[in-house]
């Protein structure tokens, strides 16, 4: 029978996880602290972005989007998107989309779509949408954020063509877009707009597009042209494509379709927009989503999706897998004797010990406060005992300054579980393997600190 514990020992073990919740609480304040910083950098940036709730009601919008729209910010936050901005024969389409974008699996699930948007004084406004949906650490939905733009002036282009010829390139020559028209058996380029000839240097026309825009001696691989007619030979409609032009290298979202141009033959009319701010914008957004703003190491919620995935892998392969939970000895005392400026350094110094002492496959996350958590593909228990001991004593031996004068070390307990140690039957592998490592940290802590455990199932706490 398990040696119960005495009075004293639970009375240590109600202050460690009251210490613990503290933090996590700490954490959570940091990360609301970090998301206002970022809607604070993102308002006045060039680009109309539109963050709604699960309800679609608006709590965002860049400036961008308010000089569109022509309403002021305080008009629109809290009002629902759908009724505001969305017109009545498309409500009902766009609504089931959008349900559909936020109920997806995928955490950070990117898709988009072209809709039209209505200005306070009733015009509207053609716009492409990127959609990125946010969920917590649980999966559970946080809100979507919509990246746009404008696509008015390509509908206007497209409405041209019901014109003259003379007038309809004086509208491709006027768009805020890279326009040209090829020949679709020749690829010969039969015009190019202002902004194409200024994009690659030089009007090309009469040369072979794959050539001038993609630098390729044949027909490239991005070509649609085998899209935008049937096999009749009729133009089929729009084609939607995006990606990276290897001259320029811009990202563009590029719209293709099949026309007939001014002597007959059917043509290719390519209008393309540089979504490079766009790409950008959301791969900064991405990045934000799955780092730690302090230590620059992942969050716990890239942690958690990381944590499913290699425990997939490792079930799949039959492939050895184990974690390190591990939590600074007397963190707060760093903090109340020298301030949490250093407190702060500290953390930074032990997240690049970690990051610089382990292999490029392994996962090193901060898990809150001043735990970290490191998980170990093809590494078993004991492998991952030799990784944490060698941890422990780098930052045992470091040296944090406070100043050229003043300095100090600190020591971290560790808790390590592995996947050979998980009941075959258990449901959750992901909760219970973390589960164990902090059980193990637990028994670290009460062992004296500055120790590395390993998981034991005779633990009266497993």
């Amino acid at each position: 029978m398990p040696k119960k514990p005495t009075y004293e020992e639970l009375e240590k073990r109600v202050q460690i996880l009251d210490q613990i919740n503290f933090e996590r609480e700490q954490s959570e304040i940091t990360l609301n602290e970090t998301k206002q910083k970022w809607r604070n950098n993102l308002v006045n940036s060039p680009q109309i972005v539109v963050s709604l709730d699960s309800q679609a009601r608006i709590t965002f919008s860049t400036n961008k989007f308010l000089e569109l729209t022509g309403w002021e910010e305080q008009e629109i936050i809290g009002q629902n998107w759908f009724d505001m901005f969305i017109p009545d024969h498309i409500r009902e389409e766009i609504k089931k989309r959008f349900y559909f974008i936020i109920n997806q699996t995928n955490p950070m699930e990117y898709s988009n779509f072209e809709n039209e948007v209505l200005t306070k004084t009733g015009e509207i406004r053609n716009v492409a949408w990127f959609n990125i949906v946010n969920k917590d650490v649980h999966q559970d939905f946080v809100d979507v954020t919509c990246l746009g733009i404008d696509l008015t002036e390509r509908y206007q282009a497209e409405e041209a063509l019901r014109l003259s010829h003379e007038n309809f390139l004086t509208v491709l020559n006027s768009i805020d877009a890279t326009v040209y028209v090829a020949d679709m058996e020749t690829y010969e380029i039969l015009f190019a707009n202002k902004n194409m000839i200024e994009s690659f240097g030089r009007d090309a026309t009469g040369e072979l597009c794959y050539q001038v825009f993609r630098g390729e001696t044949k027909q490239c691989g991005n070509c649609t042209n085998d899209k935008l007619i049937d096999t009749q030979g009729i133009p089929t409609g729009l084609n939607v494509w995006d990606g990276r032009n290897p001259i320029t290298q811009k990202c563009y979202m590029n719209y293709d379709r099949a026309i007939k141009w001014n002597d007959g033959r059917i043509v290719k009319l390519q209008i393309a927009t540089d979504i490079t701010d766009l790409k950008n914008a959301y791969g900064t957004i991405k990045k934000m989503s799955v780092t730690d703003e302090l230590t620059q190491l992942f969050n716990r919620r890239h942690f958690h999706t990381q944590i499913d995935v290699e425990i997939q892998r490792a079930l799949r392969y039959n492939r050895p897998l184990s974690l390190i939970l591990l939590d600074i000895d007397y963190f707060k005392k760093v903090n109340d004797e020298h301030g949490h400026q250093v407190g702060d350094a500290v953390l930074v110094d032990i997240a690049s010990i970690l990051r610089s002492n382990v292999r490029k496959e392994d996962v090193v996350a901060r898990y809150g406060g001043e735990e970290f958590v490191v998980i170990l593909p093809e590494i078993d228990v004991k492998g991952a005992y030799i990784v944490g001991e060698k941890l422990r004593r780098l930052i045992e031996n470091h040296i944090f300054e406070v100043t050229d004068r003043k300095k100090f070390k600190t020591t971290a307990s560790f808790g390590v579980s592995s996947m050979s140690q998980l009941p075959a039957e258990s449901p959750d592998k992901a909760q219970q393997i973390i589960k164990q490592a902090d059980i193990a940290l637990y028994e670290a802590k009460k062992g004296g600190r500055n120790l590395v455990a390993l998981f034991s199932a005779n633990n009266p706490e497993s």
